[in-house]
């Protein structure tokens, strides 16, 4: 690896771990948000249970929402 451009996302639980950083919220805040409990997140991330696709479907859907709070937000902003 000579540069940063060269690092690449290993898997899923990689990329679940980057959003929970990105979104600024610990594992108990964002386990709430997408509606697990904060031991099963731990463990995901920890690669000891596996990344289903149940929990691909919570995630994904609190980031729709989120985006369409978002783009809510930003309409009202307009007015």
């Amino acid at each position: 690896m000579k540069h940063i451009n060269d690092i690449q996302l290993e898997d899923e639980v990689e990329r679940l771990i980057l959003i929970r950083i990105r979104l600024e919220l610990n594992q108990y805040e964002f386990a709430a948000k997408i509606g697990i409990h904060k031991n099963h997140l731990n463990a995901v991330e920890k690669r000891k249970r596996p990344f289903t696709k149940k929990l691909k479907q919570a995630v994904n859907e609190y980031l729709s929402d989120l985006n369409m709070s978002k783009q809510l937000m930003g309409k009202e902003d307009e007015k």
